[in-house]
């Protein structure tokens, strides 16, 4: 597991906090986040980095989470107050009796098709070809497999689906020739053009899912994969800190738009991904944050789409009104 806890700055900032007006025990002292291993941490580390979250969360940390069976033993334990996560695993949640409330969408169409197939340049042309993914029944898997359905195309028979243990395992079998086409999220894909590059391999981006979401629903609605989520008793303890955190995750995504290369250099520092790749994936200024509740008729649009495939994947139903955060 990988942890963030704010710099001597910050620390001092937080011990300075105490002497303020608002009572101790209206603070949400000791916050940790949960964060998701994907370039969405990085709006985390710099909400905490920066400070914002000092006068709020005196002493707020983060820690990267690596699988779902980790995500819920936090949640249910207590030990996390907030998390990023893909939305539908936070409607899966909070169905079966474990009460979040969706803040904020924090990730939109993080996910590239890349090929090195001069005849690919969206979903219909994946017929009778072979797709490289990881995590068989994860979030980008699950979502290929319904855009499939939409345009016609049946995974084992008009498509076929491999499957890697990691992003980084199947982005190399490309670059060793043992795959044509992969999908993958950031900033795996933007490293794994960077080294085709270097090897003089015609690696490209082909499509997203959110270009591919567009395409099959016949819509520009966005694809609202992964959000930010504070416990029920998170946000009703202290819903003017949850309100400072979102606002917090915001401005960091504006920095984030505003300085790649800042941004690349910071994921390296605290989260280990490589600098160069990560700024040039976060170039292409995908990085945004919208409240859920604004966001929620694409989110139930989303859900609903998941749900087509096995209504167990966002946990038997849409979720109701008290899923929602409401600012």
């Amino acid at each position: 597991m990988t942890t963030f806890r704010p710099s001597r700055r910050t620390a001092l900032a937080a011990l300075a906090a105490l002497a303020a007006s608002r009572p101790l025990a209206a603070r949400a002292e000791g916050l940790t986040i949960l964060a998701a291993p994907s370039t969405a941490s990085i709006l985390v580390a710099r909400a905490l980095d920066s400070g914002a979250l000092d006068a709020v969360a005196p002493g707020a940390s983060f820690n990267v989470w690596r699988g779902p069976d980790e995500l819920r033993a936090a949640l249910v334990s207590g030990r996390a107050g907030a998390v990023t996560l893909p939305t539908n695993v936070a409607a899966n949640l909070h169905s079966r009796g474990l009460p979040l409330k969706l803040v904020s969408v924090i990730s939109v169409g993080h996910m590239h098709v890349l090929t090195t197939d001069p005849a690919i340049a969206g979903l219909a042309d994946l017929r009778g070809k072979r797709v490289q993914l990881y995590f068989r029944n994860d979030m980008p898997d699950i979502s290929l497999r319904w855009l499939f359905g939409k345009v016609g195309l049946a995974p084992d028979t008009d498509v076929f689906l491999d499957y890697a243990g990691s992003a980084t395992e199947a982005a190399q079998l490309v670059l060793a020739g043992r795959a044509q086409t992969v999908l993958l999220n950031e900033p795996a894909a933007s490293a794994a053009l960077q080294a085709a590059d270097k090897a003089g391999l015609g690696l490209r981006r082909a499509f997203t899912l959110q270009s591919a979401w567009s395409e099959a629903t016949d819509t520009s609605t966005f694809l609202p994969m992964a959000g930010l989520a504070v416990t029920a008793d998170t946000a009703r303890k202290d819903p003017d800190m949850v309100r400072t955190l979102h606002q917090a995750i915001s401005d960091a995504a504006a920095w984030v738009r505003a300085e790649p290369a800042a941004a690349g250099a910071l994921a390296e520092q605290r989260l280990g991904f490589p600098a160069l790749a990560t700024a040039a994936s976060l170039e292409m200024g995908d990085s945004i944050v919208i409240p859920a509740h604004t966001a929620r008729p694409a989110i139930e649009a989303f859900l609903t789409a998941l749900a087509d495939l096995s209504p167990a994947l966002i946990g038997g139903s849409l979720p109701g009104d008290d899923f929602y955060f409401e600012f």
